[in-house]
């Protein structure tokens, strides 16, 4: 009797279950519940990466630059900044904003950024629900608008509602979509399938700013900033066109899930994403 029972293969640990067996056995649910499992793979599949990455590619840019509010004001266009609102916060201050403070004129970048993150919590649920292309829709409609009114903006408070507002609601809608959908299409290569779409952002931190600078120097502000609209609605409608979602419309649970807090991993996780924002949108002084 002692033999047979030690001979019985024994439960894991579900602590120390790999993440190869985690996966496989999501694919299990899949099939059970009737649903094709992730193809983790494939042309559709990857097409959704290279749409999530046209919509990283048009939102995280927003963050405010390292900028130094000692710099004359004559030089702005020779700045090398490091993402686009960069060069929106210097010719604000040395142009269409001179008599506004650094402080407020980093609040628009602050109120884009800050909408940006929590528009997503119920961008989310509506994906869900099965609105992703309608989420997509006016997430778009709504940057490219946002942006264009910028570039006939004289006023503050104008600037406040068409970057910070009208922007930072549009750019909300077209984030989630990056992050939700791209994940039902993988499973083991989930990860690397959601780095390639982060780069997006990086690719967006690059060629948003030198295509500005370059043209506010050639064609002037205004014109610039309908460019960089144009442009941004080009690559949004090809992430329109190609983003589709894998799974069924489903009910979504509780706005605030206070029970994800007890497991330790995710805690952690937010607490070191707590101290890094606050380090992406610090300035530099001297």
């Amino acid at each position: 009797m002692a033999d047979q029972f030690n001979s019985q293969p024994r439960a894991a640990n579900p602590r120390t279950r790999s993440y190869n067996e985690e996966w496989k056995d999501e694919q299990v649910k899949d099939t059970s519940s009737g649903r094709d499992p992730p193809p983790n793979g494939g042309c559709v599949a990857w097409l959704q990466v290279l749409g999530a990455f046209f919509l990283n590619f048009n939102t995280w840019y927003v963050w405010p630059a390292a900028l130094d509010p000692a710099r004359h004001h004559d030089d702005w266009s020779d700045l090398g900044l490091v993402n686009t609102f960069g060069v929106f916060q210097d010719y604000y201050s040395a142009v269409a904003l001179s008599s506004t403070s650094q402080s407020g004129i980093s609040w628009l970048g602050s109120i884009q950024g800050f909408l940006m993150l929590v528009v997503g919590v119920f961008c989310g649920r509506a994906i869900d629900a099965g609105y992703l292309h309608l989420d997509l829709g006016l997430g778009i409609c709504t940057t490219v608008f946002g942006m264009m009114m910028v570039s006939i903006c004289e006023e503050y408070w104008q600037f406040v509602l068409a970057q910070g507002v009208v922007a930072g609601l549009g750019s909300g809608a077209t984030f989630i979509p990056s992050v939700t959908v791209v994940g039902t299409y993988f499973s083991s290569r989930r990860s690397l399938a959601v780095g390639i779409a982060t780069t997006g952002s990086s690719v967006g931190g690059i060629i948003y700013p030198i295509v500005l600078r370059r043209l506010i120097r050639q064609i002037g502000f205004g014109w610039a900033v309908r460019v960089m609209g144009f442009l941004m609605l080009a690559t949004l409608s090809l992430s329109f066109s190609l983003m589709k979602a894998r799974l069924p419309p489903r009910r979504s649970g509780p706005i605030f899930d206070f029970s994800a807090f007890r497991d330790p991993a995710y805690a952690i996780y937010l607490f070191c994403e707590r101290l890094e924002h606050p380090a992406l949108v610090s300035y530099k002084r001297d």
